[in-house]
């Protein structure tokens, strides 16, 4: 069985419309290079049969980005700098103390909500 998945060998079902098995036998493709991209499949005459009014032009707009998004170079810049170790926690034992504070201020945190929370359950009786 997964090797037929591997090579890419369905029989396709006899009630599927030639249109369909088309856009399926595209997209259906071992090499993903071959394989059609979204605007092509969203391009495809099966894809555009009896769509809702709007639709393909909703899907244009999706196409082309919008102003604001983030190239490459920054999206790698900000992995770096996410992955690299704070120099406050470069030390061990300065590690330890942040956790320590980290884990206090949560205890802190679930306090003060188990606190609201039974001033919560006696207004409610």
């Amino acid at each position: 069985m997964i090797q037929r998945i591997l090579q890419v060998k369905y029989d396709m079902p006899k009630h599927v419309s030639p249109e369909c098995a088309d856009l399926l036998r595209r997209i259906l493709v071992a090499d993903p290079n071959k394989r059609l991209t979204i605007p092509q499949i969203q391009d495809h005459p099966w894809y555009l049969k009896d769509l809702p009014p709007g639709v393909k032009e909703m899907n244009n707009d999706l196409r082309t980005p919008t102003s604001g998004l983030q190239s490459l170079e920054e999206i790698m810049a900000i992995l770096q700098e996410a992955q690299k170790t704070p120099t406050a926690l470069a030390n061990g034992a300065e590690q330890d103390a942040y956790i320590d504070d980290a884990l206090q201020d949560e205890a802190v945190y679930e306090s003060s909500f188990d606190d609201q929370w039974a001033e919560h359950v006696v207004t409610q009786s």
